[in-house]
């Protein structure tokens, strides 16, 4: 499933919607993605995950919900004895430190939707505040506290990169084992591809210029600038295995001048002050001279010494030619 900033906890959990049986209308709770796979992970045994793609491409705070309550989970059995978890057999570690109370859940979680058996109560807790149900895994279950189950993992990926979006605090971040996944750059099948004519592969050039967004990050005094620097798969080839000009001036330059560079563009780009006229200046025969930098304007072979070269071999091929006077 995919976070965008038009969802909410009602789409994540489960929401009363009207459904239309026959001439008659009826309100039943419609389960969520977290409703649907937590009901598949209480009434199993097998494991079971949720992946949320973008999770910053959403409000996670609001969709989340009083599900944030759930994310704390028990490290191992002997951590922190609560007499709430003698409603669930077995060990604690994996289930969730604190619960929820969601009766529309808890009824959709028991009842025989999407092909399960429906339960009927077995016993009464020892305080008799509610009836428990004994789960296909073995589990008891009570209306009085829905909690994660340790066969549940959930999963969420975001791009620290992505402007415009909203930012998780930190309350919701270490509720989370966070992983960073490395910029593998070389990983990319098209770095080795040609930049049009201009001699230059994407490979070489990337490299370049994430060493200048690094040193331009540390002179600018930015605290940091990692998630500026380009990808392996920023931009792809087309179907003849070379990158357009016109394609690298209008997602690559566009992408330095409107983001990575923005704060210092007269730093790094030669003799323009506008997006059209650096795009113009690159499509010209020495297009990368458009940089300051030396180490990025001098990858591309300097086209005026090619062309004297090439005239000084032709004028010598060994054949007399006449003299003028």
């Amino acid at each position: 499933m995919v976070f965008h900033p038009d969802y909410s906890n009602a789409d994540f959990v489960g929401q009363i919607l009207p459904h239309v049986d026959g001439k008659e209308v009826r309100y039943d709770f419609t389960p969520g993605p977290f409703a649907k796979i937590l009901k598949k992970a209480l009434r199993s045994k097998e494991r079971h995950a949720l992946v949320i793609e973008e999770i910053n491409r959403g409000n996670a705070a609001a969709i989340f919900g009083e599900v944030f309550q759930l994310l704390d989970r028990f490290h191992n059995d002997a951590e922190d004895k609560i007499d709430a978890l003698k409603l669930h057999s077995g060990d604690k570690a994996g289930w969730s430190k604190y619960a929820i109370f969601n009766e529309e859940l808890a009824k959709y979680i028991l009842d025989e939707r999407d092909g399960y058996t429906k339960l009927e109560p077995v016993t009464k807790d020892e305080d008799g505040a509610g009836v428990q149900y004994k789960l296909e895994s073995g589990q008891i279950f009570s209306f009085d506290g829905i909690r994660i189950p340790p066969n549940l993992s959930i999963y969420a990926t975001m791009n620290t990169s992505d402007q415009g979006v909203f930012t998780l605090d930190n309350a919701f971040q270490r509720r989370w084992e966070m992983k960073l996944i490395p910029n593998k750059l070389n990983d990319a099948s098209q770095q080795d591809c040609l930049i049009a004519d201009t001699g230059v592969t994407w490979g070489a050039f990337r490299d370049a210029i994430n060493n200048l967004i690094m040193d331009s990050a540390q002179a600018s005094g930015l605290s940091s600038m990692e998630d500026k620097r380009l990808g392996g798969w920023f931009i792809l080839p087309d179907k003849d295995g070379a990158i357009s000009k016109e394609a690298f001036a209008n997602k690559v330059l566009k992408y330095l001048w409107d983001d990575a560079f923005k704060f210092d563009r007269q730093a790094h780009f030669d003799a323009v002050t506008t997006l059209e006229e650096l795009i113009k200046e690159f499509e010209k025969p020495d297009g990368f001279k458009v940089f300051k930098d030396e180490a990025i304007n001098t990858l591309q072979p300097d086209s005026s010494k090619s062309e004297s070269k090439s005239e000084e071999a032709e004028g010598n091929d060994g054949h007399d030619r006449p003299s003028e006077s």
